[in-house]
């Protein structure tokens, strides 16, 4: 379940050609994402056998995959807009009476469609500047890879204009006018010079809070207030806005986000979860409160899979919650007890968010994994102390007690998945094959298990692809647009005034500690997990240097802030997830998961005080 605010009110009461079309480019767009995803699949999977096996390396394979990579996104973002799935802060929209929100979820589109026309123009005016420059190792012209941008808009476009007609009822003639002239006064704005230089922080504040208030996508939030700070506070050239969203195919370790996300995605489909959850089940499950403990564990290896807290709230909880409520588990503490394992997807290796923070913060991506598997040791004990109390005051039921056979039955049912996490954190860890690496070869071996189990079909399989591109693209357009975003705020030495208010309240580490995590706290409850790492790291890093605070450990303090964002409403999506699936109110379920928010709290002060939590088994592995 999207916790956005919807771009599509009502179905639409007769079929134009407009809304044709865009079905049609949408159909269009989902065949040619997924065929880019396997040729990026096929091309990285080509690399590792001519590396070790030819004892031969590829120059062009690496910079192929990137500008494919590259496609795929923002091919697969269009897919987003046309079906709603970009993540969004609805908390006012959605508390607006009907009429007043239809014309503002009108005016949000229209502000939406002049961002894509901006990009477009800036597109134009770029790709011819660039035509001579080839690219390093294809030899190619890098502008044939720059052609996605304009492509993205066209189609988005066409998308937004068929779902504002779709969606008309409800609206009036006021708002259609309202949203028609904050179209052209944002696109006109853009072709002009604007003499006036405005306070960064004013603009950044203002811009902000009414873009979210209006319900955009977070990404265009993002990306529109990037163009406010151009035109209002800088004369740099507006191309830097494409330059910087090119450079999402710049990092060859973002590559493994969709890699991971499309592995969880074959598990979820192949009947994986399934056997996960039955050996969980039968080794804990007899236990009072079993059925919990079997949930974080459960959750706990499917995250060292699939790298996605969404992923493994969905996968697992679809087939955990359901039989824990049938065993006579309180429907909000069982989803509750699922929000909190679904939050282990950020802390156990190999995580998006992991990823995503240590291409930002520039530190080795196989060190956050290492450092992260003690304090996620440590949270996932608390989430089984926090089961144990309730399951001794509650009476909790407990499964039989398994026999032999059915232990064995078990194991052998999930004997090759156990494999799936030795495999990607063993190499590496080890240095036999890169974070990017890793994720290829585990899709072929999920592909292979799940096939030899005759779980698998090609429908499943391209249902799989549709969901690993729609969670692809959902995570890196904002990382997109917070590339551009994240470089404005360097460059406007934001963090500079932000180190002399922090130093003036204290010069102490563990309380500037605690004052950035009371900060990062009350960003996430506004803003989505890998938004606040992209916008505030880049901020806070030079800060924490001053202080002599490790980056990565600032890096897992951030990532357990970031479960305890899971938990929270309005933003915390697991939470949306969950009660989905057990079909109970956010609201129940936001009291019902208190304890174990408090509980992370405590886990989040240990490691502030404790930091050699951290640092332990990257020192003894010397990394």
């Amino acid at each position: 379940m999207n916790n956005s605010v919807p771009l599509i009110e009502a179905k639409p009461r007769s079929v134009n050609l407009l809304s044709m079309l865009s079905q049609g480019i949408n159909r269009a767009a989902t065949v040619i994402s997924i065929g880019l995803m396997v040729a990026m699949v096929l091309d990285i999977a080509m690399q590792v056998i001519f590396r070790y096996l030819l004892n031969h390396s590829l120059a062009w394979s690496e910079e192929l995959g990137r500008y494919l990579f590259l496609w795929t996104v923002f091919l697969g973002s269009t897919i987003g807009i046309k079906k709603n799935l970009h993540p969004s802060f609805g908390a006012v929209v959605n508390k607006l009476p009907v009429r007043i929100r239809a014309n503002v979820i009108v005016i949000g589109q229209a502000l939406v469609a002049a961002f894509c026309v901006i990009l477009l123009l800036l597109s134009d005016s770029l790709i011819p500047s660039i035509y001579s420059t080839l690219t390093p190792a294809l030899q190619v012209p890098i502008s044939y890879f720059y052609l996605i941008f304009p492509v993205f808009s066209i189609i988005s476009l066409v998308h937004i204009a068929a779902n504002m007609l779709e969606s008309r009822k409800g609206t009036s003639l006021f708002g259609w006018i309202i949203a028609l002239a904050a179209f052209a006064v944002t696109v006109y704005a853009t072709t002009i010079e604007i003499p006036l230089q405005f306070d960064f922080s004013f603009i950044l504040l203002v811009s902000l809070v009414i873009l979210f208030s209006l319900g955009l996508p977070i990404a265009f939030v993002l990306g529109l207030t990037s163009v406010f700070l151009f035109l209002f506070t800088s004369s740099i050239p507006m191309t830097v806005i494409v330059q910087r969203m090119f450079l999402v195919s710049d990092n060859f370790s973002l590559m493994a986000i969709p890699f991971f996300m499309l592995t969880g995605a074959i598990m979820q489909v192949g009947g994986v979860a399934e056997r996960l959850v039955r050996l969980a089940s039968v080794l804990v499950g007899w236990v009072r409160g079993g059925l919990g403990y079997a949930d974080i564990l459960v959750s706990a290896f499917f995250a060292d899979i699939s790298g996605s807290a969404v992923a493994d709230t969905a996968a697992i909880g679809s087939v955990m919650l359901p039989g824990m409520v049938k065993k006579g588990y309180d429907k909000p503490f069982a989803t509750a007890i699922q929000s909190a394992a679904g939050t282990l997807g950020v802390l156990i290796p190999p995580g998006i968010t992991m990823i995503i923070f240590a291409i930002t913060a520039n530190v080795s991506v196989t060190k956050m994994f290492l450092a992260s598997l003690l304090p996620a040791l440590i949270v996932m004990l608390s989430f089984a102390l926090i089961i144990f109390i309730t399951a001794k005051k509650r009476d909790l039921p407990r499964e039989p007690r398994p026999t032999g056979k059915e232990v064995l039955s078990a194991f052998k049912g999930a004997f090759f998945p156990l494999w799936t996490p030795v495999i990607i954190l063993g190499g590496i860890l080890s240095g036999i094959f890169t974070t990017t690496e890793a994720g290829v070869i585990a899709v072929f071996y999920t592909i292979i298990i799940s096939v030899f189990q005759r779980k698998l079909s090609l429908k499943s399989l391209y249902h799989a692809f549709v969901d690993a591109i729609n969670s692809t693209s959902r995570v890196m357009l904002i990382v997109a647009s917070a590339f551009i975003l994240g470089w404005l705020l360097v460059v406007s030495q934001l963090s500079q005034n932000i180190a002399h208010f922090l130093f003036s309240l204290s010069d102490n580490p563990y309380i500037i500690l605690i004052i950035i995590n009371i900060f990062l706290a009350l960003v996430h409850v506004v803003l989505e997990t890998n938004s606040t790492i992209l916008l505030i790291v880049p901020i806070l890093l030079p800060i924490l240097g001053n202080i002599g605070v490790d980056p990565i450990h600032f890096g897992i303090l951030i990532l357990i802030n970031s479960a305890i964002g899971l938990l929270t409403p309005p933003i915390g999506i697991i939470l949306y997830i969950a009660s989905g699936i057990t079909n109970i109110r956010v609201e129940a379920l936001a009291k019902a998961v208190v304890p174990f928010i408090l509980i992370l709290v405590a886990d989040l002060i240990l490691i502030i005080v404790f930091p050699d939590i951290v640092s332990f088994l990257p020192n003894m592995f010397g990394k």
